[in-house]
């Protein structure tokens, strides 16, 4: 009978600890979501077997071979000041980690006090022989010491614990991300800042031209060879295309500043080497890249750390249902004349210890609830995230192959533009045509050769951004390390 009752009651202690580990730190669950296999956009004619690539260390700015763009990457991903920002969050975090630690240690203060009491005579029907009751006085004492305290609830400390690290791995996911769009804006501002330069170039030429057919215009009109209504409609086009160089000058003075101030500078000009002729548009993109490629993504990574950090917070709120434990005390020197406290004649100590555990509190049941409905958004954000990322990758996979089309048919379009303007060059050498005649044609090259640089800084851009969707490049020249010269660190 007495083993039967030991067994059930070994029983009921295993399960009641088995149920209260399970909710005070409940199971975390990761959502399922179905990745798609392949890409709706794939294209293996237009891309590179990339399936046991590491994104994440992949430099695919360097495809480019241009000096320039590398050192200004290079530059940013050292000395930008959002990077720098987030540097120092992470160390924030590090610092919550240390707290957390410190968490289960100990407190102990230095301090002292001191008493005084009187006795008073007792006043008894009763006569004791051989008995004198004592008479009325004062008397006290001093005590020095050491009053060490401990106080802690151990599954509120393990909660602490591990959501300060959590945090801290989410923040150098946040850090990883600032890297990721450092990237995609320096090497986006780069290819604007070029093109930008090359488009002024030929507005110039524009103008230049434009104003020639004006002149040409305006004569014929002189001479009663043609309508009034001519030259007005250039004049026109002209005042708008000069107006277009304020605007191009406008850009490049844009895109310099944005530069340097990715780079962490003051806004200033960049000395570029390279045209837009001398960079190379047709750089492949990886394809046949699994999903999972996508956990690589930061913020992927940060939303899963946001649900971890959610479903740790579920047991912090119901720690406070566990014991908390408070051991205190004190030891040192204690003497009833203050004037000898400092001759340690005599050693004292005490202790106590409390534990107490609440039974009625509502409202911590409403603290797990508001946790377990941070967690039912933190679920739903995390899958919304990776979805989100299947999207922006599928559709940047679209965007350059629609980009890389367009840019292939306006060099086309260029091409036979330039044919033609042979032509009537011969024939207006040959004088077949007029002056004003040629000039049409040769407008008509310019504007073609602008829409074509247009579609190549929209093909360099789609680059850019599918990078940027695959998490691809944020651990190169990982510059983690805060700068050490900063004020902080010798306060």
């Amino acid at each position: 009978m007495i083993k039967k009752n030991i067994f059930r009651t070994a029983l009921v202690a295993t399960i009641l600890i088995t149920s209260s580990c399970s909710f005070f730190n409940p199971k975390y669950e990761k959502p399922k979501v179905k990745a798609p296999a392949l890409w709706n956009s794939q294209s293996k004619a237009a891309g590179e077997i990339s399936k046991n690539w590491d994104l994440t260390q992949i430099a695919w700015w360097r495809k480019y071979d241009d000096p320039t763009l590398n050192n200004l990457v290079t530059t940013a991903l050292k000395d930008n000041n959002k990077i720098q920002v987030s540097i120092g969050n992470v160390l924030q975090a590090q610092a919550e980690i240390n707290k957390a630690d410190y968490g289960w240690l100990p407190t102990a203060s230095v301090g002292g006090g001191g008493f005084i009491a009187q006795t008073f005579d007792t006043n008894s029907s009763v006569s004791v022989p051989n008995v004198n009751p004592p008479s009325s006085s004062l008397f006290g004492g001093s005590l020095a010491g050491v009053i060490p305290s401990y106080t802690i609830n151990i599954v509120r400390e393990f909660q602490l614990g591990k959501i300060a690290r959590f945090s801290e791995k989410s923040q150098r996911d946040v850090l990883n991300a600032t890297r990721l769009t450092i990237i995609t804006q320096v090497t986006g501002a780069y290819f604007s800042l070029i093109t930008a330069k090359e488009q002024l170039i030929l507005q110039k030429q524009l103008v230049d031209k434009m104003q020639k057919l004006y002149y040409y215009a305006e004569r014929q009109h002189q001479l009663g060879a043609s309508s009034p209504l001519v030259p007005e409609l250039i004049k026109q086009q002209l005042e708008a295309q000069k107006g277009k160089v304020a605007t191009i000058q406008n850009d490049i003075t844009h895109f310099n500043n944005t530069l340097k101030i990715l780079t962490g500078r003051n806004p200033g000009q960049i000395n570029t080497t390279r045209t837009l002729d001398q960079i190379n548009a047709n750089i492949k993109n990886p394809v046949n890249l699994p999903s999972q490629v996508l956990e690589n993504r930061p913020d992927i990574a940060i939303a899963e750390y946001k649900l971890k950090i959610a479903n740790a917070n579920i047991g912090l709120a119901r720690s406070q249902f566990f014991p908390s434990i408070d051991l205190t005390g004190t030891f040192g020197n204690a003497t009833l004349a203050l004037g000898q406290l400092a001759t340690f004649n005599a050693w004292a100590w005490a202790a106590e210890a409390v534990a107490a555990v609440p039974i009625f509190n509502l409202s911590i049941l409403a603290d797990s609830d508001k946790a377990k409905s941070q967690f039912y958004q933190a679920y739903y954000d995390y899958i919304n995230t990776l979805q989100k990322a299947f999207e922006d990758v599928d559709n940047n996979l679209s965007q350059r192959a629609a980009d890389t089309k367009n840019y292939n048919k306006q060099m086309l379009s260029l091409e036979s533009t330039r044919k033609q303007e042979q032509i009537l060059r011969r024939k207006y050498q040959l004088g077949a045509i007029s002056k004003a005649q040629y000039l049409g044609i040769y407008l008509n090259v310019l504007n073609q050769q602008m829409q074509a640089n247009q579609a190549k800084l929209k093909s360099l851009i789609s680059v850019s951004n599918l990078y940027q969707s695959l998490g691809a490049g944020y651990n190169v020249d990982n510059y983690d390390k805060p700068h050490m010269d900063n004020p902080a660190f010798s306060k």
